[in-house]
């Protein structure tokens, strides 16, 4: 089998995702690619199985270094929580989790607007903690985060932006 015809990742698989509102996320693929001068291609589409917090399970298709706008429809719900990415690429699983908050940053962004003078600075915290323990795979930890986040949003007389 020619070379040129695999696509492989050398060690890292890595995504971002941005909470761009409550329906809408956009993954970008930071992945570390095996590139051609080492006779490999980039392949034209990355398929990725995300795992919603509900379990729901759906396909995306992702461009391979590239940024892909993800909405709702596309895989069911938008619900603030963990979502879990598995790829399989050259005959290798690669599974990465993030934490996906549009709608408490929806939430802050609305308290922020109403109450000026609220300090909101624990609450970030907690939504940057929570999503870096997703990122580290330390799931119970990020979604016992997001329950403090919830109950901080409501202690403020917050609208929690529902998905």
């Amino acid at each position: 089998m020619d070379s040129r015809t695999c696509s492989c990742i050398r060690s890292t698989y890595d995504l971002l995702v941005e909470d761009i509102s409550p329906t809408i996320m956009i993954v970008h693929d930071l992945s570390d690619w095996v590139l051609d001068e080492e006779g490999f291609v980039l392949p034209d589409i990355l398929p990725v199985m995300v795992m919603t917090p509900s379990g729901e399970v759906r396909e995306l298709e992702l461009v391979p270094g590239g940024a892909q706008v993800v909405r709702r429809e596309d895989i069911g719900t938008m619900c603030d929580g963990i979502y879990t990415f598995t790829s399989v690429v050259c005959g290798t699983r690669y599974e990465t989790s993030r934490l996906f908050g549009g709608n408490i940053q929806c939430s802050l962004d609305r308290t922020r607007i109403k109450f000026p003078e609220k300090d909101l600075s624990e609450i970030e915290m907690n939504l940057a903690i929570a999503k870096s323990s997703a990122k580290a795979g330390a799931i119970d930890e990020a979604e016992e985060l997001l329950g403090i986040i919830e109950k901080q949003l409501r202690a403020l007389s917050c609208d929690i932006c529902k998905c």
